[in-house]
């Protein structure tokens, strides 16, 4: 029971007593037969037992590893081309170093041909 005060008076008689409200019912859990019946409410789909597709959470872990394998397979050929490269253009340096010696060889002993004539 809830209790109203007077402003004027302190004492409290049985007008003052204010009846507390009536609860409000709580909706019956409905049996097998009404949920069949209500079609209103959204139902929430429950994956088949025997089915072949694996959860989203399988299809994403799935996914996501089979990226970074792809990203690892990417990074390891870049690599290795890189290290081709850099044999191939030791292979061109040295063509190169030995194609100038030859030329200032050539040069050199133009140099001194010309300098006897």
């Amino acid at each position: 029971m809830i209790y109203r005060h007077r402003s004027q008076s302190q004492s409290k008689s049985p007008l003052d007593v204010v009846p507390a409200p009536a609860p409000i019912p709580l909706p019956s859990v409905p049996d097998e037969d009404e949920e069949e019946d209500n079609d209103d409410r959204p139902v929430r789909l429950v994956p088949l037992e025997s089915s072949a597709l694996p959860s989203i959470k399988d299809l994403l872990l799935m996914d996501q590893t089979a990226g970074s394998a792809e990203k690892r397979r990417k990074r390891k050929e870049k690599n290795k081309g890189a290290k081709e490269a850099v044999g191939e253009s030791k292979k061109l340096n040295a063509e190169a170093k030995a194609d100038r010696d030859y030329k200032k060889l050539k040069s050199y002993q133009d140099k001194k041909a010309a300098g006897k004539s």
